[in-house]
């Protein structure tokens, strides 16, 4: 069969040959391979297109390249309905029975590195013909170069020469140099006044060493300073014996006698080197040590000095002087003046003042008051001062009231009759009907009849696009109610913007995704996203660029996805993050690998912000059908997270009965408890009396009584009869 296969190739190469030379067209072969480098071992898969050929009948495409670098592996003719297809020992045919349009990709084959393939580049090429109907078509092929690389296993370093060291690769001999690499060095020797140093330096890498001179240093070794003469002191060095001569070095001085108004001082300072001493005279001062101030008169007063004797004599100095006698309106008072110096004294009189000390304010009527002086005896006397008034009794819209002044200062009191009220003291309103309320005065019996007073309303059933609604109206004076019908809603409730039935009524609508215009992606594959509900479209495989080299990344010829990084690539993670609805992370700026990826970090799921990045997503809270409520206001409560909505202070109801609380109208909040049935006061219990014990010996007593008369009457009787 391979020999078949080589004898068609051969007739093909043949014919194509011998052929005609008028084609009217021409074509591009073009050799691509998925590596640009490779090591020894390793394969290259390569990949043949043509551009558009129409009528194309056969092409031939036969292999050049180093046998000694590369070996063929396999190879195959990609293309469909040919009449002939093959691919083996580095050539490729095909052949149709009929002019056919032929374009991309129409060959694949592999190459293997040889083991023993020398380092460096290597070019692959190849032979080809193409023929339509007419004859031979001019075709052109480019050239490939494939570097190939060693797996370098090198030596350990070693000194080449003062400046370098070197390595070898055991693989291929490659010898590499490098500079030393020379660590900050040692001192091997310290240099001194009299001696240089020596300093080794030792190369990090192959462990060579160079030296290098330190200079002999100026750091002399001196001993203590002596005196030369009253003017310089001396120093030796104890290592070279240099001796350095240079003037005292002399300090601020010390006073050793001090000076005074009466004779000179003295001041020795000494040398901090050598300790010599030298003194000045310190000239006398004009500071003296006087004595106590004594009295000459009572305009002077004068001190001595205790060293020298010098007197000096001054004006006293008064002090601000102290009251030594108050004045009062009736008398006048005394003010005594002290020298701080000597303690003499002096007086000045103090004037009356005009500050009475006034008792008690009296009235004398009606309209005036007054107040003596308890120490001259003045008398002050002046109109009442009132108060702003106090109501005494109310006016009523039936009787006039009192209203009582009071004097601030005497306590007096006027009163001022105060008109009827036109205001009335009306009770609670009461329903009439449907449209009227009344209230009745406690104090006159006035009737007062008015329109309801509707509060907003409240909506005790929400309308939707599916039922009709109700909003309850509350008079806010007797808390009569009315209901009025709110509409269907025109609005449907979707999912979401792309949702074409209504979660209600199923009303149906058209919708259109909006689909980004920059490509979505992951590690396979590209789409376009809707930005409002997500819906990929376009959805395909990444389509990937050249190989990566050194300086260039792969990435897909679509959408840029990076499939490769470049080969000198290191990863540089920004610093911001990267978000998606999923998660965040650091991203490389030049591939797609990501560093520190973690799921956002919401604090419930109603949280609309990660904690950690900061990303915003959208979120429903879910309120309960039930008020909540407190003294003030009612709302209703997210059961996820506990978030606040529809907030509003209550709304009373009517006011509370004997039997009945005043409620809030929207959420049934108790505002007033029922006042409850008025109490009975207790009636008087009757006294239980105390059973009489003593038996009635007065019955007793009647009874003979009687019989005796009785007995009387009888006899008497019958002696008168007798």
């Amino acid at each position: 069969m391979k020999r078949l296969t080589a004898a068609l190739i051969c007739i093909l190469l043949l014919v194509s040959m011998i052929g005609p030379v008028c084609a009217t067209s021409s074509a591009t072969m073009t050799v691509t391979a998925n590596k640009s480098g490779a090591y020894r071992g390793d394969t290259i898969d390569f990949s043949v297109s043509i551009s558009t050929v129409e009528d194309c009948r056969s092409a031939a495409f036969m292999l050049v390249y180093d046998s000694n670098v590369f070996e063929f592996v396999s190879g195959k003719c990609t293309l469909s309905g040919t009449a002939l297809a093959s691919f083996s020992s580095g050539t490729g045919t095909f052949a149709y029975s009929e002019g056919t349009t032929v374009s991309g990709q129409i060959f694949t084959f592999t190459l293997k590195v040889k083991n023993g393939a020398p380092v460096g580049n290597a070019t692959i090429s190849a032979n080809v013909n193409t023929r339509d109907s007419s004859g031979a078509i001019p075709t052109s092929v480019n050239s490939l170069t494939v570097k190939v690389q060693c797996n370098h296993s090198y030596g350990a370093w070693t000194k080449a020469d003062d400046t370098n060291h070197q390595r070898t690769c055991a693989n291929c001999g490659t010898v590499e140099k490098a500079a030393h690499a020379w660590d900050n060095g040692t001192v091997t020797k310290q240099p001194s006044c009299k001696e240089t140093g020596e300093k080794t330096y030792s190369c990090s890498v192959c462990a060579a060493t160079r030296t290098e001179t330190i200079a002999k240093t100026e750091d002399h070794a001196y001993g203590s300073w002596t005196k030369v003469d009253n003017n310089n002191h001396k120093h030796t060095c104890s290592k070279c014996g240099k001796e350095e001569t240079a003037a005292h070095s002399w300090d601020n001085g010390k006073v050793t006698k001090e000076p005074t108004c009466k004779d000179p001082g003295e001041k020795t300072y000494t040398c901090t080197g050598c300790g010599h001493t030298k003194t000045e005279t310190v000239a006398k001062t004009e500071t003296h040590t006087y004595g106590k101030w004594e009295k000459v008169d009572n305009s002077t007063h004068k001190h001595s000095c205790t060293v020298c004797g010098k007197e000096e004599t001054a004006a006293h100095s008064w002090d601000n002087g102290k009251v030594t006698k108050e004045p009062t309106c009736k008398d006048p008072g005394e003010k005594t003046y002290t020298c701080s110096g000597c303690g003499h004294t002096k007086t000045e009189t103090v004037a009356k003042t005009e500050t009475h000390t006034y008792g008690a304010w009296t009235k004398v009527d009606n309209n005036t008051h007054k107040h003596s002086c308890t120490v001259c005896g003045k008398e002050e006397s002046s109109a009442h001062a009132w108060d702003n008034g106090k109501v005494t009794k109310e006016a009523t819209c039936k009787d006039t009231g009192v209203k009582t002044y009071t004097c601030s200062a005497c306590g007096h009191t006027k009163t001022e009759t105060i008109p009827v009220s036109t205001t009335h003291n009306f009770g609670k309103w009461e329903k009439v009907d449907d449209n009227t309320h009344k209230h009745t005065c406690a104090d006159c019996g006035k009737d007062e009849t008015s329109a309801h007073t509707w509060n907003k309303g409240v909506v005790t059933k929400s309308p939707t696009c599916k039922s009709e609604g109700e909003k309850t109206y509350t008079c806010t004076g007797c808390g009569h109610t009315k209901t009025e019908i709110i509409a269907k809603m025109t609005t449907h409730t979707y999912d979401h913007g792309c949702d074409t039935d209504c979660n209600l009524c199923g009303a149906k609508r058209t919708t259109s995704h909006s689909y980004d215009s920059a490509w979505s992606k992951d590690q396979n594959n590209h789409w376009h996203k809707c930005s409002i509900c997500g819906e990929k479209k376009d959805s395909a495989a990444h389509v990937p660029g050249p190989d990566a080299t050194e300086d260039a990344a792969q990435t897909c010829t679509v959408c840029g996805y990076v499939i490769a990084p470049a080969l000198s690539h290191v990863h540089s993670y920004a610093d911001t993050w990267t978000t998606d609805e999923m998660g965040h992370w650091y991203a490389c700026g030049g591939c797609e690998e990501s560093d520190s990826f973690a799921e956002h970090d919401f604090e419930n799921d109603c949280d609309t912000d990660c904690a950690v990045c900061g990303y915003t997503r959208e979120i429903s809270h879910a309120y309960g059908e039930n008020w909540d409520s407190d003294a003030d206001n009612h709302w209703h409560t997210c059961t996820i997270c506990g978030d606040i909505a529809d907030q509003e202070p209550h709304t009373p109801g009517a006011e509370a009965t004997a039997d009945t609380a005043q409620t809030c109208l929207a959420c049934g909040y108790e505002i007033a408890e029922a006042l409850g049935q008025p109490t009975e006061e207790p009636t008087d219990a009757p006294i239980p009396q105390e059973p009489d014990n003593s038996f009635p010996w007065w019955i007793v007593i009647v009874a003979i009584a009687a019989c005796g008369i009785g007995a009387a009457v009888i006899i008497v009787t019958k002696k008168k009869s007798a």
